[in-house]
């Protein structure tokens, strides 16, 4: 019987003591954020590329792209400090490295990487991502796919494959 008494009395306080855990508000519940957008410009208004803003009170930052906008997560009344550092890209050096690359080599370079810059990083970000997704797993193999066989009958009678001699 006292064994029945203690396990009713320890149940009824693990059950007070869960409610009264439940009305308490945590101090990460109470702070706002502000989504702070902007362009950063000089005082004659042009924009200032890739310069940094940073937050002195969480110590995070972002780096502002080619056109100075900037997206960022602060606090209210956190304080911002940006730096900018004026990088000019010497016109000498460029001219150097065109000349360096013979127009052979350039021809190559252009025949591997395909039209253009943005379809080799889709092409990578794709590459990643398979990795990324077929990670300690087989991947699939298209051989008896219908879908991949029509695609490829589609582009032989396109012409779009071609063996290349």
């Amino acid at each position: 019987m006292d064994f029945k008494r203690l396990l009713l009395v320890l149940l009824i306080s693990l059950s007070y003591c869960g409610v009264k855990a439940q009305n308490t508000t945590s101090q990460n519940d109470t702070l706002t954020y502000v989504q702070l957008t902007g362009i950063v410009v000089s005082d004659s208004m042009k924009r200032l590329p890739f310069t940094a803003v940073f937050d002195t009170h969480t110590k995070r930052g972002v780096i502002a792209d080619y056109y100075g906008y900037f997206a960022f997560v602060v606090h209210p009344g956190d304080t911002l400090q940006f730096s900018f550092s004026n990088l000019e890209i010497d016109n000498d050096a460029i001219e150097r490295a065109k000349s360096r690359l013979s127009p052979q080599e350039m021809a190559f370079v252009y025949s591997s990487l395909g039209s253009d810059a943005s379809l080799a990083y889709k092409y990578q970000s794709y590459q990643v991502l398979n990795q990324v997704y077929y990670k300690n797993q087989m991947t699939p193999n298209n051989l008896l796919n219908p879908v991949a066989w029509s695609k490829f009958l589609k582009s032989v009678n396109d012409g779009s494959l071609k063996i290349m001699k």
